[in-house]
């Protein structure tokens, strides 16, 4: 099963049990496992200009380590929604070009 919802200011849009965030940098929520999702994570990665690639490698990561917990992380069903922490497109400029590095993601798992 997969369940995906999008949503804006206007719109809070949400999987049962979480609601998405409300940004239009944001793509659409993310849940593949049973039930409704207990928690939502988010990655803020810059998806476009030089680091586009390699955020884009870092959402695919999240998300296959997602499927292979059955979207769960310690028993926790966790729903995911990935977010472009580039600056508008109009201004050429990205906030991720700050000095100021962006956070890196983490997913913890647990076995057993």
């Amino acid at each position: 099963m997969f369940a995906a919802a999008c949503g804006d200011d206007d719109d809070q849009a949400q999987v049962e049990g979480v609601r998405a965030l409300p940004s239009a940098t944001c793509e659409p929520l993310e849940f593949g496992g049973d039930g409704e999702p207990d928690v939502l994570i988010a990655s803020d990665l810059p998806m476009q200009g030089a680091s586009s690639e390699r955020s884009a490698q870092m959402v695919e990561a999240i998300r296959l380590v997602l499927e292979e917990n059955e979207w769960q992380a310690g028993g926790t069903r966790v729903a995911y929604q990935p977010c472009d922490d580039s600056v508008a497109k109009e201004s050429g400029t990205r906030r991720s070009a700050s000095r100021t590095p962006a956070p890196t993601p983490r997913i913890r798992t647990r076995s057993g």
